[in-house]
């Protein structure tokens, strides 16, 4: 299980939304990045705002990590967690040959 971001940055897994791609940088770290990025690891499936409560995930199929953190300011603070699946990877086919 992942656990706490602390600081908002353009890699800042705060701003991840459903469909976006993050790099597991930790035990309890991760970074947003591209999909496209070979360090994606994980798939963010679904976000809940407003909370840290990671059973939320449950429900969410495909889920095999869990995420939560907080952005913002002391008093402001703003709580997600995020539920993750992992990113598939790319397979190379060979075209079968014609005989």
């Amino acid at each position: 299980m992942l656990v706490v971001g602390f600081f908002v940055s353009d890699s800042s897994p705060a701003k991840a939304a459903v469909g976006d791609c993050v790099h597991s940088t930790g035990r309890n770290d991760l970074d947003k990045v591209a999909c496209t990025d070979p360090k994606a690891d994980y798939v963010v499936l679904s976000r809940f705002n407003n909370t840290t409560d990671t059973t939320r995930c449950t429900k969410t199929p495909g889920t095999t990590a869990q995420y939560w953190g907080s952005s913002g300011r002391r008093w402001h603070k703003k709580k997600y967690v995020l539920c993750l699946g992992p990113k598939s990877r790319p397979t190379t086919t060979t075209a079968p040959k014609k005989a």
